[in-house]
């Protein structure tokens, strides 16, 4: 009876256990599975290239921006601003460790550092220039700095084209996970806010101090408030389900062109390129690896037929 009794209970837990075991297996698969590294690769070198042309923006206002010659408001760190030439020192370094995240040689040391240095130009300014674009910057490449031995793994001048390595899921996964929760955030965000709910906000965002002479035109042509009341439920809409889409591989490229029609949208309209820039350049996380592969085989051929005309 006993020997009885222990079978049934066995059963009965191996039945109640099956399920459990079987989220495991796919929470274990999801984060922790080999994948190809090229989906991180094309993001380091976007991201890198985002970086590079915004650090290059700032050149000429060096000296006003991060030294003690300029204007300065520090949060969190002491109230001394350089000397211009530790300003120009450091931001110099800071666009020498860009582009060696970008051709892929030692990410995992110059993701840290340029971390660093940004995290120090965005307190120092804190007042000045602190937008929700500076804050995704940062969580990028803290989450790169945690990740990144998987950073250099193709696409880079220390691995060769077939000397590819899979790598851990996490990393992506993370990353993409981030980005449909920034995506969904906004659009609940939007959802609720009191603003939201009228048909004026945009009106009046289009007029606004973002506002571009694209926004004064369409203004202009008094279209009815109706089509301004679409519009901001049509963005609702997108911003929580885009980042869904994202991850369903038949209709992926569908909110990719969305994505990148609604952030070129808000740069014509708003004067906002940094999150037209930032934001579609994640997409390629969510690409196939076999098409990311020919897309750099092509560029790679072009590059050097280019350079070794017949």
């Amino acid at each position: 009876m006993n020997e009885e009794r222990q079978n049934i209970f066995d059963k009965t837990t191996k039945a109640l256990l099956a399920p459990l075991k079987g989220l495991y297996r796919a929470w274990d698969s999801f984060w922790f599975s080999d994948i190809d590294p090229h989906p991180i690769a094309a993001f380091r070198i976007l991201f890198a290239l985002y970086l590079l042309i915004c650090f290059l923006c700032q050149l000429p206002h060096v000296e006003v921006m991060f030294s003690n010659q300029g204007i300065y408001s520090p949060f969190l760190i002491p109230d001394i601003a350089p000397p211009p030439w530790m300003a120009w020192g450091i931001h110099l370094l800071l666009i020498a460790c860009t582009v060696c995240l970008m051709i892929g040689w030692k990410s995992r040391w110059m993701a840290p550092i340029i971390l660093i240095i940004f995290l120090y130009y965005y307190l120092l300014t804190f007042s000045a220039r602190n937008s929700s674009y500076d804050r995704l910057i940062m969580l990028f490449l803290l989450l790169m700095s945690l990740g990144g031995q998987q950073l250099d793994k193709a696409f880079s001048i220390s691995k060769s084209n077939t000397d590819t390595q899979l790598v851990s899921a996490w990393f992506k996964r993370l990353m993409c996970v981030q980005v449909t929760l920034f995506y969904f955030g906004t659009g609940y965000f939007k959802l609720f806010l009191p603003h939201w709910q009228d048909e004026q906000m945009l009106p009046m965002t289009m007029s606004s101090l973002w506002a571009t002479p694209a926004a004064f035109w369409l203004l202009s042509l008094n279209l009815p408030i109706w089509f301004f009341e679409l519009m901001t439920k049509a963005i609702i809409g997108f911003e929580l389900s885009c980042g869904f889409l994202f991850w369903i591989r038949h209709v992926q490229k569908i909110a990719f062109i969305l994505g990148i029609i609604f952030h070129l949208s808000v740069w014509i309209f708003l004067s906002i390129p940094q999150l037209f820039m930032l934001c579609p350049l994640t997409y390629v996380l969510f690409m196939p690896a076999d098409e990311l592969k020919s897309i750099g085989t092509w560029i790679s051929n072009f590059s050097f037929s280019k350079r070794n005309p017949q």
